[in-house]
């Protein structure tokens, strides 16, 4: 009778870490066919410039902004500025160019969000962002601009 018993108990113990192992398996491979890894994604940086002035109709000083390490390949979406002008100021220009040399500039008279129109819609994110104003008069011209690069990766 001891020898029976001991048969069957043997036998239990045995079915019960086969289920265990069964189990186990189904749970782990449960969880590994609901991982989805994401391969695109949105995002933006921005860049805020000290005040740039321009003084009859030149160049002002470049700030330069510099984005996060991009991963895969990222194409720019759209580029958008908001331009606080400073009070006497004569309208000018916010150009901003980035990394390969492509440009975009918009025509500023007051303050407020501007979206910047350029050649570098649809290319690379990658690289130092340059930006600056262009007086469009004789007088001075001086404003700051917080530029917004939004951008999606393909990774």
């Amino acid at each position: 009778m001891k020898k029976k018993l001991l048969i069957l108990w043997s036998l239990t113990c045995i079915l019960a870490l086969q289920s265990q192992v069964v189990f186990a398996a189904n749970y782990s491979s449960a969880r590994t066919s609901n991982i989805v890894l994401s391969h695109k994604y949105s995002d933006s940086f921005r860049g805020r410039s000290p005040k740039l002035e321009s003084l009859g109709g030149r160049l002002s000083s470049v700030y330069t902004m510099r984005p996060p390490h991009l991963y895969g390949s990222s194409v720019v979406k759209k580029v958008e500025a908001y331009v606080s002008v400073e009070r006497g100021s004569s309208p000018f220009y916010v150009v901003v160019r980035n990394a390969n040399g492509n440009i975009g500039k918009v025509l500023v008279k007051q303050s407020g969000y501007y979206s910047i129109p350029g050649d570098f819609i649809g290319k690379d994110a990658k690289g130092d962002w340059q930006v600056y104003i262009e007086g469009n008069g004789y007088r001075s011209s001086q404003g700051t601009v917080t530029v917004t690069v939004h951008y999606e990766v393909n990774s």
